[in-house]
Parts: structure tokens; C-alpha cells; sequence
């Protein structure tokens, strides 16, 4: 975790408090992002725990809110680990309508919903677009679309591609550089700076920081103890390992002296050269035990 003073709009508490807090700018975003004008947001649970049972992977959505016209919107910031995104997002989604849908309601009445990720690096790096919008399409007609109100938005600043209202291209430049260059991201740029300034979300910063800062000292703590015993255990098992490799070293050449022997008993130290390719120390020691 950063120090609070090196927080920015990107980093999760800073992203969420100012989009929780500021109605008109999370609205503004999303009309920003997808185009379309909205008449009005509610919020759902901030951050609200999605747990899918004690044998499942919960999730917790980042910004949470629906619009008045039933379409519900998830909003993230995501800045690394790019690569399972797209099952991350699958599976948001699936999480979503889960709890959108009660028991004995028709599944008509799933709401539309969009899962939305703004990157700090492109998730298609093979790709040179600012936003990718996804739905689902019959593999052999691109033109029949499922029609199910499930969207899956990724953007990205990594573009080069002229596919954006300049309002999103100065929002998606604004997260990189945190300039402001227009009327959305100075607004935004000031929420930031009340947010940061705000005494009882830095107290709770602060909190979160000492706990995770003494998790990991515990963690540190508990990795060493463990590290030792199991270095302990490794030697242990390593010398036991030795002792019988060099038990089975010792048997062998036990055995080959023993083979010698009965050779030396019965016939002539050529026999037991030629039969055995025997060494003289071999013999020497052959000829001790028959004598």
C-alpha cells in the first residue's frame, strides 16, 4: 500500500471514495465512457461483498450503482494484471445477475448490466483501441447477436486508435499523467484533492495501512519460523536420504567383495579379474575375507 500522500484517482480508496461520493461525476463518467446520457444513479452497496457460499470465490465490486432505467453498472480500476481480466469480468458478471435475479422471477427481468474496467495498460496489447465493447455473437454469423444486455467495456490510455470523444481520450490522460485538461477532469481533479483532505477517510486509510502493514510483519514473522523448520526438516530428510544412498554405495561394494571371495574360494585371481573385472584393492580385500 502507498502512504495516503501518494494516493491518486487511481488507486482503489481514493477511486471509490470520490465516485461514492460525487454523484453527478460517477454519472458523468458513464456517460462520458459509454455515450449515452443518463437521467439518474443510485447506488447499490458500496463496495458491496458478493459471496457466493463458503466453498466459493466472493468478489467485491469497486463502484456498484444502477440507473433509472434498470441497467446496473459495475465500474473498476485496474492497474496490473491484465491477463485474466477476461474471465475476472465473466465472472462479475455472473456474480451480478445472480443477485439480480430472485428466486421464481422470469429471466426476462434481468436488467441489462455492464462490467467496466479502466486500465492503466491495455489488456490487448496486440490491439491498438482506447475502448473495447463486448458482446456475444454466433460464430458463424457475426451479424446475430445474442441479445442477452450483458456488456463487457475494458479501456484502456494505451491506444492509438481514433475511436473516442475527446471527453474520454482527456479522462483516459488524465489517469496517466493526473493534469487536468478539461471541465470533467478538473472537477474530478478537485474531488480528488477534497477527498485526500477529508480527515476521517484519511483515519481510515491510515487504519487499513497499520493492519495490512502488521499483517505482513506477522507474515514475514511466521514465513522465517517456517523457513527454518522446514530447513531443519529438509536437512533432517536430506541426511537420511545420504545415509541411505550411501548405506545402498556401501552394501553394493559389500556384496561385489562377498561376489569376489566366493570366486577366490572355488578358483584363481584371474577368474576373478576376468569374471568381475575385479581391482586389486577388490581382491586384497576378497582374499581378507577368505583367509
Amino acid at each position: 500500500m502507498k502512504r495516503y500522500e501518494e494516493l491518486n484517482f487511481t488507486d482503489d480508496f481514493v477511486f471509490c471514495k470520490v465516485l461514492e461520493n460525487n454523484k453527478e461525476l460517477c454519472k458523468r463518467l458513464l456517460e462520458i465512457i459509454l455515450d449515452k446520457k443518463i437521467r439518474d444513479i443510485v447506488y447499490l452497496k458500496k463496495q458491496e461483498p458478493f459471496d457466493a457460499g463458503f466453498d466459493k470465490r466472493g468478489i467485491r465490486l469497486d463502484v456498484y450503482i444502477e440507473d433509472d432505467e434498470d441497467s446496473v453498472y459495475d465500474i473498476e480500476m485496474q492497474t496490473s494484471s491484465y491477463k485474466e481480466l477476461p474471465r475476472r469480468s465473466r465472472y462479475y458478471q455472473g456474480m451480478m445477475d445472480s443477485r439480480l435475479l430472485k428466486r421464481g422471477v422470469p429471466y426476462t427481468d434481468l436488467k441489462k448490466s455492464y462490467v467496466i474496467f479502466i486500465c492503466m495498460g491495455n489488456p490487448f496489447p496486440e490491439h491498438e483501441l482506447h475502448k473495447y465493447v463486448f458482446r456475444y455473437y454466433c460464430d458463424s454469423n457475426k451479424d446475430l447477436c445474442l441479445n442477452d444486455d450483458a456488456y463487457r467495456v475494458f479501456l484502456t490510455p494505451k491506444g492509438n486508435a481514433n475511436d473516442i470523444s475527446d471527453e474520454l481520450r482527456d479522462f483516459l490522460e488524465y489517469i496517466v499523467s493526473q493534469i487536468p485538461k478539461s471541465d470533467f477532469t478538473s472537477r474530478l481533479d478537485i474531488a480528488v484533492a477534497e477527498t485526500l483532505d477529508t480527515d476521517a477517510w484519511r483515519t481510515e486509510y491510515m487504519f487499513l495501512y497499520e493492519k495490512i502493514e502488521e499483517e505482513r510483519a506477522l507474515a514475514r514473522e511466521e514465513g522465517l519460523a517456517e523457513g527454518r523448520a522446514e530447513g531443519r526438516a529438509e536437512g533432517i530428510t536430506e541426511g537420511i536420504a545420504e545415509g541411505r544412498a550411501e548405506g545402498r554405495v556401501e552394501g553394493r561394494v559389500e556384496g561385489r567383495i562377498k561376489s569376489i571371495a566366493l570366486i577366490l574360494k572355488n578358483g584363481t585371481k584371474e577368474d576373478a579379474v576376468r569374471l568381475l573385472n575385479a581391482s586389486e584393492n577388490e581382491i586384497e580385500q576378497a582374499e581378507a575375507l577368505v583367509l
